[in-house]
């Protein structure tokens, strides 16, 4: 995304706000801050700490210097703009009561904290070709053990999560990682896409990779929750409630080709909850 530079501009912290995908990203978010503003009784902060809060743009001699207060309404000066089209105050809400539509309530879920039932037996590495950790699950022995009936092993009223710890690299290869859970052997993940858990990002991997007087270097974590899948293959017959298989393949940049890295997961894990 953005450039030519490898693996993308986005990848790297040092480079991320040069990419044009960046700025529309966070004009988005601002354009969404307006928004929530308008629906409900939605209220920005009153505290003076935040209200005068000083931010310096710029750099050498050519600074500026605003405070929260002065941006916080994108209406008036200095900005002096406003979103086509953002949506009128409540307008969910009055459509609602026009149609006469009742909010149905929610049933409330059990909360029940997440058991970790399996995880692979040392790091996996994530090189420039397709490749698979093995996790090998337990049984749940925690507040989730009692919900296990005939399931295939998949507790009713559970949420299933796949866990990636310590993601770790001196050197990126893809941009990104497309993570799939349980594709056939010799299959291409790119043909399940029901079974695609979520897309892990490389971006900040190398700067949370470097240990210092103020941080671990233990790399970044990510969760995918992965129940619907879960659910889909136990009811299909297709889950092994002993093993869960986890695939990474690397994205492409735009010559279609992937550089070698030394990314490594440090830990694929499964929870229940």
């Amino acid at each position: 995304v953005g450039g030519s530079a490898p693996r993308g501009l986005m990848a790297r912290f040092e480079t991320a706000g040069r990419d044009p995908i960046f700025w529309l990203h966070h004009a988005n978010i601002d354009r969404l801050w307006e928004a929530w503003l308008r629906r409900g009784n939605n209220r920005n902060p009153t505290r003076n700490d935040w209200r005068d809060a000083p931010w310096v743009f710029g750099s050498g001699t050519t600074t500026t210097t605003l405070t929260t207060a002065q941006v916080i309404d994108p209406r008036r000066p200095p900005l002096g703009y406003r979103y086509a089209d953002m949506p009128v105050a409540a307008a969910r809400e009055a459509l609602a009561e026009r149609f006469d539509e009742v909010p149905q309530p929610v049933a409330e879920q059990e909360e029940r904290p997440p058991e970790m039932v399996g995880a692979s037996s040392g790091p996996v590495p994530v090189g420039s070709r397709p490749s698979t950790a093995r996790v090998d699950v337990n049984a749940p022995r925690g507040p989730v053990a009692r919900l296990i009936g005939e399931s295939g092993g998949v507790p009713p009223g559970s949420r299933v999560f796949l866990r990636l710890e310590n993601v770790t690299a001196t050197r990126l290869g893809a941009g990104s990682v497309v993570v799939h859970v349980n594709v056939p052997s010799g299959a291409s993940p790119r043909d399940f896409p029901d079974r695609k858990a979520g897309l892990l990002s490389m971006f900040g991997v190398i700067e949370s990779s470097k240990k210092s007087d103020t941080h671990s270097g233990s790399g970044k974590n990510a969760t995918f929750e992965i129940t619907r899948i879960v659910k889909t293959l136990a009811a299909a017959g297709q889950w092994d409630p002993k093993k869960l298989d986890v695939s990474f393949t690397p994205v492409p940049d735009a010559t279609g080709s992937v550089p070698e890295g030394d990314v490594a997961v440090g830990r694929v894990s499964l929870f229940y909850a």
